[in-house]
């Protein structure tokens, strides 16, 4: 009776054990997104990287291998922020037969550069965060929550790098996330 017990108690562990990773994993995996429905597909290729030494440039990064695991980045990130710069690729699709514009949120952040490498597009260059000098093309508010609007024409994918530089103690940096305008301006 006992061995039984222990058999249904090591079965249950098991399979808790194998639920708690495969959530690990989803959650490692996908970005939120608020405000779309089926249009927009990101997540993707989700990875990290963390520079050292603050010299790798744009076209170095694509070449690297982003294996740094979620846990180690945010780990990193949220004990020194500034003694490395912060890397962060994924993949985007629009879905759609329309222009979208969806915001890429990165949390209260001094310096963000994004660059959306895309097929037969060229490249998209995207400056913001808290302390960069004002943007024209961005709204206060987007600035201030290191908001950047990207372009998507219908049915176009690409490769999305996010480069994070923190100078100060003071930021908030919880992931990146997804929103189209209605619902960034709801959610602030």
């Amino acid at each position: 009776m006992s061995s039984q017990k222990a058999g249904i108690i090591l079965l249950l562990l098991f399979f808790c054990n194998n639920a708690f990773a495969q959530f690990k994993y989803a959650d490692s995996v996908t970005i939120p997104k608020y405000g779309f429905q089926n249009e927009l597909s990101a997540g993707e290729g989700l990875g990290y990287f963390i520079d050292p030494g603050k010299s790798i440039d744009f076209p170095e990064i694509q070449l690297k291998n982003f294996t740094v695991s979620k846990d180690v980045f945010f780990k990193k990130f949220n004990r020194s922020p500034q003694q490395n710069y912060y890397w962060v690729r994924f993949a985007i699709q629009n879905n759609s037969d329309s222009v979208l514009h969806p915001f890429i949120f990165c949390n209260g952040i001094n310096y963000v550069t994004l660059y959306l490498v895309s097929p037969n597009h060229p490249v998209q260059k995207i400056l913001g965060g808290g302390l960069r000098n004002r943007n024209k093309n961005l709204s206060e508010e987007e600035q201030m929550y290191s908001s950047l609007k990207i372009t998507l024409a219908p049915r176009q994918t690409g490769m999305v790098y996010i480069k994070m530089v923190q100078k100060t103690q003071e930021f908030f940096f919880t992931g990146i996330e997804i929103y189209k305008r209605d619902a960034f301006y709801n959610t602030i």
